[in-house]
């Protein structure tokens, strides 16, 4: 069973040089929708319910549309899901986009969430998604919990 959540958008990618892989990805100018990272807002699922408190997938997504709205050029599209299949390792947050890798990074806390911002960076910029592993920022290489090639590159 796959973790993802299929998107029916295109994604953009910008047209300047990347600066996290050396590579130009001017042959994917023109794409013009929203970037999505998806966060589990069920996680953790498994704590006992909160009365007052948000689950702590659901306030991961509120901090970083926080973030996001106090950092310019992040036009991201924080997306909460129902699950992300890291139920024993909350909280999940994913990217993912049509023929593009997608990676998922289970244990994210609050503190994460400025690596999590230099990552999509990287993602968005890669022509497909895929980001060397230098380049994972370094507080979130132990967290990286599934990296899936695109359909055709296994």
């Amino acid at each position: 069973m796959a973790w993802y959540v299929p998107l029916n958008v295109e994604i953009p990618i910008r047209t300047s040089r990347d600066t996290c892989s050396g590579v130009h990805t001017s042959a994917n100018a023109g794409m013009a929708l929203t970037r999505v990272v998806h966060v589990c807002r069920t996680c953790d699922r498994n704590a006992p319910p909160a009365t007052t408190a948000a689950q702590a997938g659901t306030a991961l997504a509120t901090t970083l549309r926080g973030l996001l709205a106090t950092t310019p050029g992040a036009d991201w599209d924080v997306r909460e899901v129902a699950c992300l299949n890291g139920c024993l390792k909350p909280c999940n947050v994913a990217f993912r986009g049509p023929d593009r890798y997608s990676y998922r990074f289970s244990r994210v806390t609050p503190a994460d969430l400025p690596q999590i911002l230099a990552f999509g960076d990287c993602y968005w910029r890669a022509a497909t998604g895929e980001v060397a592993e230098e380049k994972i920022p370094e507080a979130l290489r132990a967290k990286l919990s599934v990296r899936t090639p695109p359909r055709g590159h296994w």
